[in-house]
């Protein structure tokens, strides 16, 4: 289960960052919001899961509470839903998620986040 926590807090940062300035990245005239690849790796090097994802730009907008509502089903990414691949049965909040691809979709609140696989 930490495994996974760690994979989520890596992804959530990684998503995150959005809210840089689109002027501070050099592509960002071909792709206003990039496709972006995470993979973890046990100890071992062997996959564990990979998250495939678009960066949405933030580009001066109100994203979560605005663009994005709050208490509403998300299709968490820019472009389309957010992918997950698990290599390997994991446990996440004591669910056993088995081997194979999901979308991710997440309801934001104010305080919290709900995902969804």
């Amino acid at each position: 289960m930490k495994n996974i926590q760690i994979i989520l807090l890596f992804f959530t940062c990684s998503f995150f960052s959005f809210a840089q300035n689109d002027s501070d990245l050099s592509f960002s005239q071909l792709d206003k919001s990039p496709l972006d690849v995470v993979m973890y790796r046990d100890a071992n090097k062997a996959a564990v899961a990979r998250v495939i994802y678009s960066r949405p730009s933030k580009r001066d907008r109100e994203i979560f509470g605005n663009l994005v509502p709050y208490d509403q089903v998300w299709r968490t990414g820019a472009n389309e839903a957010t992918e997950i691949a698990f290599y390997k049965d994991v446990k996440i909040n004591n669910e056993l998620v088995k081997a194979g691809t999901y979308s991710m979709y997440t309801i934001p609140s104010e305080n919290d986040w709900k995902f969804i696989l």
